[in-house]
């Protein structure tokens, strides 16, 4: 089974997302990134608010067996069905991906979590993907049924007559 991320709750309480990852997806994007001369494999997830890296590739892409460079915390990710999985630590690491080099937060996790995760916002950040505001190329048209909103600033509405409800209703 792999997770996304949809709820953590970690030292600082800041609340991540976590979703469950459905093994029969083909469509899902992946991105080979380096870290050291070691190369991970990560699924784009942007539906995760924070990067995942199984400790297995921690201890090869750093070589830091003893998990002497490894932040320890009490963190816990709550996954989808309500699962909790155990963070092991956080680190920073610098990854490389064509010619390119980031540096980029990670919970590192250990057990059944044996898929790293890369969240939107680092995806956007490697340049796996590209955000475009469909708006500012088609702006949304107005329909002859929507009605058109006017703008008034607040010099204009102190200056606008006010009506008591008894004078608008019809008799």
């Amino acid at each position: 089974e792999q997770y996304g991320v949809s709820s953590l709750i970690d030292d600082s309480a800041t609340r991540h997302s976590v979703n469950r990852v459905d093994g029969r997806q083909t469509d899902a994007g992946y991105i080979t990134l380096g870290i050291g001369s070691h190369k991970v494999q990560f699924e784009c997830d942007t539906g995760s608010q924070c990067n995942i890296l199984p400790l297995s590739d921690y201890k090869l892409a750093t070589g830091d067996t003893n998990l002497q460079n490894l932040t320890r915390v009490t963190d816990t990710l709550t996954v989808y069905g309500g699962t909790k999985v155990k963070v092991m630590g956080i680190t920073t690491l610098q990854v490389h991906r064509n010619g390119r080099k980031h540096n980029l937060h990670f919970k590192v996790m250990s057990g059944k979590h044996r898929q790293p995760l890369l969240s939107r916002q680092a995806c956007v950040g490697v340049g796996a993907l590209q955000w475009i505001d469909v708006d500012a190329i088609r702006p949304l048209e107005e329909s002859p049924e929507t009605p058109s909103v006017n703008n008034v600033d607040a010099k204009q509405a102190t200056k606008m007559p006010s009506f008591d409800t008894a004078d608008t209703q019809h008799q």
